[in-house]
């Protein structure tokens, strides 16, 4: 199809894998995705973002050149992108932005996001089975076994708090859902936004909070501003206590995701990365400092 080309590894993540391939007539991006059984849901809730997107004129998403579906891969345009950091003030502006001008029309076409949740109920059950996950893992690792134990109390004290607080106004949005800096480029002082095989309906509380608690490169608290006026302060106002309580479940998610990062398959046996392994341990540790950050910042936002 390409005749003579050139394909080399390029920025794999965590899941997925990616490939510079470059032709005669161009370069692309190739995209794989895992070999498992979620393999073509990943594939068609990125396809379907990308294209609710094209159909609302948005150009800072990659373009799809053609679908290898029965090999589990896309191939996209390459976006050429300057290697500099991107400022966070930048990027919230173009991410707030870019949130706004995805919900101009209707999701109906669109498969619901990963681990899409929109009561404290189902926030509370993300965190549960990824919980139940776990613990098989941590069997043979004292260290894992106490991490998950502080983690299990944690989430154990929060869901008895439930019983108190209203339920979350039902706001169904378009989500990129893993929506962070590590998933921008930077391209002709343009941002563009990539890695929707996450995306699809969701929460505004669930985009919120993870945005508010992406590991890679931690979001000022002083940035809840800008979804305030994105979804209005009366609305927030009235989910204040709801919106906190999820906030921090969606913390304790974040470190039990990282934490299954630390185990690693080496032949029949499982051991773990100790680098990742503390790197859990240390966003766990951080989270009642976090959520104080985010919670003093609305706070003040909403008594405005």
């Amino acid at each position: 199809m390409f005749g003579e080309h050139k394909l080399t590894r390029h920025n794999s993540g965590a899941n997925s894998q990616g490939f510079k391939l470059e032709t005669k007539e161009s370069i692309y991006f190739l995209k794989q995705y895992p070999n498992d059984s979620r393999q073509i849901i990943r594939m068609e809730r990125e396809r379907q973002f990308i294209e609710h997107c094209c159909a609302l004129n948005i150009k800072y998403v990659p373009n799809i050149h053609f679908v290898f579906e029965q090999y589990g891969c896309i191939l996209f345009d390459w976006i050429e992108h300057e290697q500099r950091i991107i400022e966070q003030n930048d990027f919230v502006e173009s991410a707030v932005a870019f949130v706004k001008n995805i919900n101009q029309s209707d999701n109906n076409r669109l498969q619901y996001a990963s681990e899409h949740a929109y009561t404290i109920m189902e926030f509370e059950k993300i965190v549960n089975v990824r919980l139940d996950a776990l613990k098989p893992l941590t069997k043979n690792f004292r260290i894992a076994q106490q991490l998950i134990f502080d983690i299990e109390f944690t989430y154990t004290k929060l869901c008895k708090q439930k019983s108190v607080l209203e339920e979350l106004t039902y706001l169904d949005f378009v989500s990129p859902s893993d929506f962070g800096l590590h998933n921008a480029l930077l391209s002709n002082g343009q941002i563009v936004f990539i890695d929707f095989e996450y995306a699809g309906k969701d929460s505004a509380w669930k985009l919120v909070s993870d945005f508010f608690s992406q590991p890679e490169n931690l979001i000022e608290a002083k940035y809840i501003s800008h979804f305030v006026a994105l979804l209005g302060r009366n609305t927030f106002r009235l989910n204040q206590r709801a919106f906190e309580h999820v906030y921090r479940l969606t913390l304790l998610k974040w470190a039990l995701l990282i934490l299954k990062h630390s185990f690693v398959v080496q032949g029949e046996t499982i051991v773990i990365d100790e680098v990742k392994f503390f790197k859990a341990k240390d966003y766990f540790d951080a989270i009642p400092g976090r959520y104080e950050q985010v919670g003093k910042a609305l706070e003040k936002e909403l008594a405005r």
